[in-house]
């Protein structure tokens, strides 16, 4: 019996050195990955399908650098990008296929990937399609609060006001699971005439996160 728990106590032991190890060798590559795309010039730092399969803390760190880029251009940087643009697709061939997205964009792509787990990759201009479309219906009524609870980092970088109907009802959801109710009132109000899953929301019986019926004073 001693034996048994020795050997028990050695297994257990050799499984958390491990798990330590593997942790501490994703956060330093991470954290290179980050350190890496800092060094790009602003021009180069795009937004597209191949940085979506990152980890969610790269994710959300990528968004956090493009966002910060963003505010360290400026105005009058903004105003030249389209020029930059065009005589950087002149110049530099291999940037004329890329897909180029925003934050908004890029934010439901990180979720759509998470949420559609199994889905096979695609090419960039299939992604693009996919990034512009709405997330499906059987998605939007099916998943799981604790599935968006662990994504809802993302949704700061996501304009609402632009958001389809399903992914208006997810996101409106997120905002309550993260207590943001405000956001999610106002989302709610604005998306209900328009989506039929933000509508299903108000419903006693919807099987997850349901706004306070009290909302539908301002809707009626």
């Amino acid at each position: 019996r001693e034996v048994g728990r020795s050997s028990t106590a050695a297994g257990a032991e050799e499984f958390m050195r491990i798990f330590i190890l593997e942790t501490m060798m994703w956060q330093r590559t991470e954290r290179l990955a980050l350190e890496l795309l800092g060094q790009l010039h602003t021009g180069d730092f795009v937004l597209g399908p191949r940085l979506v399969t990152g980890s969610l803390r790269v994710c959300c760190g990528i968004l956090r650098l493009y966002q910060q880029r963003e505010m360290e251009a400026g105005f009058v940087s903004s105003a030249l990008e389209p020029m930059n643009a065009m005589w950087k697709n002149i110049t530099d061939k291999p940037l004329r296929a890329k897909v180029s997205w925003d934050c908004h964009l890029f934010a439901l792509q990180c979720m759509r990937k998470r949420l559609l787990a199994n889905k096979e990759h695609a090419g960039e201009q299939e992604e693009d399609l996919e990034a512009k479309a709405d997330i499906p219906s059987e998605i939007c009524a099916s998943v799981e609060d604790r599935a968006l609870l662990g994504l809802v980092e993302l949704v700061e970088y996501v304009d609402i006001s632009r958001a389809s109907p399903n992914w208006a009802a997810l996101l409106i959801r997120m905002l309550l699971l993260c207590g943001r109710k405000q956001q999610a009132h106002e989302a709610f109000v604005t998306a209900f005439p328009l989506s039929a899953s933000v509508q299903l929301l108000s419903w006693d019986q919807a099987p997850a996160t349901v706004v306070p019926t009290a909302w539908l004073a301002d809707v009626a």
